[in-house]
C-alpha cells in the first residue's frame, strides 16, 4: 500500500471536492482511499467528483466512493470487519478525523503520512475492503499426445499356399503377363505393401501388391491381414 499525506505539497492546498476547504485541512478520507485503492489522493478526488462521490459539497458518500473506485464497502460498524480498513477517530483536540486501522493498535495517519501506533480514540469503523489481487491465469497444460493407432495393416508377410507354385501377375488377373519371379512355389514367404481389387478366382477378388509392384492372387495366399500384422515365424523369404 501506498502510504500519503493529506499535507503532501503536490495537492495540500488544491480544493476537496466542491467546497473551499482544501485538503490539508479536511482531505484525510479522499487520502485513505487513495491508499486503499492505489490511486493518487487528486485521482479520488477528480473521480469523486465526475461520478457523483460527494455529498454536500465535499463530504464522502462511502458507497458511491467505493463503486467508483472499485473498492469493496461493507458498511458501519462498532468493531473492524477487516484490517486494513478505516475508522473514524477523537482527536486530543475534540476534532474527528479518519485513518486506516492496520491492526487493533497500529494506523496509518494522514495527517503525517506515517504508519505508527494509534494515538486516537476509535469511535467506529468504515469497513471499505482493497480488491484482491487476482493470481494470474495459468496457461493451459499442453495435452499429451495420443499415440496413433495405424489402421493400415501393411506391410506384412503372407505364404503361399498354392500347390505347386502360384504364378505372379503384372496386372491383378490371371491373364495378365508374368512378372517378378513369375512363379512363387509352395510355403513361400512374400512381404506384401497393399492389397485391390481385381479378376475373382475361385470367387476371391482380392490381389496382394508385392513390394516390386506385381500381383498375387489372396485365394492362393494364407495369413491374410484382417485387423493386425501377421508375422509368419519362417526363415524363407522372397523379395518379389
Amino acid at each position: 500500500m501506498q502510504i500519503y499525506s493529506q499535507k503532501d505539497i503536490r495537492w495540500s492546498w488544491r480544493k476537496l471536492g466542491w467546497c473551499n476547504t482544501t485538503f490539508a485541512q479536511n482531505g484525510c478520507c479522499v487520502t485513505n482511499l487513495a491508499m486503499l485503492s492505489g490511486k493518487t489522493p487528486l485521482e479520488v478526488n477528480d473521480i469523486l467528483k465526475a461520478g457523483g462521490g460527494f455529498v454536500n459539497g465535499c463530504e464522502v458518500w462511502w458507497q458511491k466512493a467505493c463503486n467508483l473506485l472499485g473498492l469493496e464497502w461493507y458498511g458501519s460498524s462498532a468493531k473492524p470487519a477487516f484490517y486494513p480498513t478505516i475508522a473514524k477517530v477523537r482527536m486530543a483536540n475534540g476534532a474527528t478525523h479518519f485513518v486506516i486501522a492496520t491492526s487493533n493498535n497500529r494506523i496509518v495517519d494522514p495527517l503525517d503520512g506515517k504508519e505508527k501506533g494509534n494515538v486516537y480514540h476509535i469511535l467506529e469503523y468504515r469497513n471499505v475492503k482493497a480488491p484482491q489481487a487476482q493470481p494470474a491465469p495459468q496457461p493451459m497444460p499442453t495435452p499429451e499426445p495420443k499415440p496413433v493407432q495405424n489402421t493400415n495393416p501393411y506391410p506384412c508377410k503372407v505364404k503361399i499356399t498354392g500347390s505347386p507354385a502360384v504364378m505372379v501377375r503384372t496386372k491383378p488377373n490371371t491373364h495378365a503377363p508374368l512378372g517378378g519371379d513369375k512363379r512363387l512355389p509352395y510355403g513361400t514367404i512374400i512381404t506384401v505393401t497393399g492389397e485391390v481389387s481385381g479378376e475373382r478366382v475361385n470367387g476371391n477378388d482380392k490381389w496382394y501388391v508385392t513390394i516390386k509392384g506385381n500381383y498375387v492372387s489372396a485365394y492362393y495366399c494364407q495369413g491374410e491381414v484382417s485387423g493386425e500384422r501377421v508375422i509368419w515365424r519362417m526363415e524363407m523369404t522372397s523379395g518379389m
